[in-house]
């Protein structure tokens, strides 16, 4: 496993259905649905099943400073004791950019981001 991706809500179903279409068997998807309090020792017990070496990324479709990332940024590295990467629409003031096919665009990139596949 090269890159272990956590997240939460629908864009879990987004990416593993991307994941399966393109074959990749070298990124696992960790779903995060309890926020609070933060599940530690499940997460910690959840990302030793994968290489130490692997990279962690948090996923959202919401932009960097709406979400889950605000709150899951400040803790989760000192849970994994490594730096956790983060793939999101760019911080913003408005959560949508208010047209249906930007948005679409948008999120595919980002799921693309994710897997790594936009190279």
């Amino acid at each position: 496993m090269r890159r272990v991706l956590l997240c939460t809500g629908k864009v879990y179903y987004d990416l593993a259905q991307q994941r399966r279409a393109a074959g990749q068997s070298d990124v696992a998807l960790i779903r995060v649905e309890r926020l609070y309090p933060l599940p530690a020792a499940e997460i910690t017990a959840e990302l030793a099943r994968f290489p130490a070496g692997a990279e962690i990324t948090w996923v959202q479709e919401e932009p960097a400073n709406m979400g889950a990332w605000p709150y899951m940024g400040l803790r989760l590295p000192g849970i994994v004791g490594r730096p956790v990467r983060l793939v999101s629409l760019p911080a913003s003031s408005a959560p949508a950019g208010g047209s249906a096919k930007a948005h679409a665009a948008e999120h595919g990139g980002l799921v693309a981001a994710a897997l790594g596949t936009d190279r």
